[in-house]
């Protein structure tokens, strides 16, 4: 079955992700710049990351929606091509806003719009599959996706399976989240924070800062395909459920008719 089968490429593909994550530590570099990160960098970034979130959740998502076509097609080759538009772009962009901050010694300041194009990169990613990023149960979803994203190590795994496990509460069995984002916008911000910390610091010193750039660029890339991947994933399995459903109707109404 044609469905069956690219799910499983796309398992494949995401398990190959994984591994790849589990397997990284902190570099070497990372650990030497961390003699010299001020106590409270970490701190800030969290609560810059977190505040730039419940502002554009609050407030932005229809803003950033005008910057997109959410006219999503049904075809999936045409959807991953709409995504991988989308991520190019959001990747070239965030380079240069980081770079250009670097530059000019500004580490932090760049948080609140880089935040904005991830979002704006998972929503294009969203909508192209088919999902409605408006809602409270999918931006729930959203911040669970970029967590999993910026998992190393052993949180690689566990935090995989914990978005498919919500994946599949809503798409399969019709859970809705409708409460505050609450700790997963804590840990949403704090996954970001931890992956950027050093970068960020190294950003905010003049000419060395735009390596900062090369920071953002490299966490927009990795978020963009850890979406895709795990949208793409949603949208097969959320077919493959349709089709079981329809299978199950017509021996229903076989049955029924066999009995009249």
């Amino acid at each position: 079955m044609k469905y069956n089968t690219e799910l499983l490429t796309i398992e494949l593909k995401e398990r190959k992700l994984i591994k790849s994550a589990a397997a990284k530590k902190a570099s070497i570099i990372d650990k030497k710049i961390q003699e010299y990160v001020p106590d409270n960098l970490e701190k800030t970034l969290n609560d810059m990351f977190e505040l730039a979130f419940r502002k554009i959740f609050q407030n932005g998502v229809e803003v950033i929606s005008m910057t997109f076509d959410k006219n999503s097609p049904k075809e999936a080759e045409e959807m991953l091509r709409k995504s991988r538009i989308a991520a190019t772009f959001d990747t070239g962009m965030s380079f240069v806003t980081g770079t250009g901050m670097g530059i000019l010694g500004i580490g932090v300041p760049d948080i609140p719009i880089f935040t904005a194009m991830v979002l704006r990169n998972i929503y294009q990613i969203a909508a192209a599959y088919g999902f409605d990023y408006k809602s409270r149960t999918e931006q729930i979803y959203i911040l669970k996706v970029i967590k999993g994203a910026m998992a190393i190590g052993e949180k690689a795994e566990q935090t995989a399976a914990e978005v498919d496990r919500y994946s599949d509460g809503v798409d399969l069995r019709g859970e809705v989240n409708e409460t505050w984002l609450g700790d997963e916008l804590d840990e949403a911000a704090g996954a970001l924070a931890d992956s950027m910390l050093y970068m960020k610091f190294v950003q905010g010193i003049p000419v060395v800062g735009a390596a900062g750039g090369l920071s953002n660029a490299s966490t927009m890339r990795k978020i963009s395909k850890y979406a895709d991947l795990k949208y793409h994933k949603r949208m097969i399995k959320r077919q493959l459920a349709h089709m079981t459903e329809a299978d199950e109707a017509d021996e229903i109404r076989a049955e029924s008719d066999e009995e009249s």
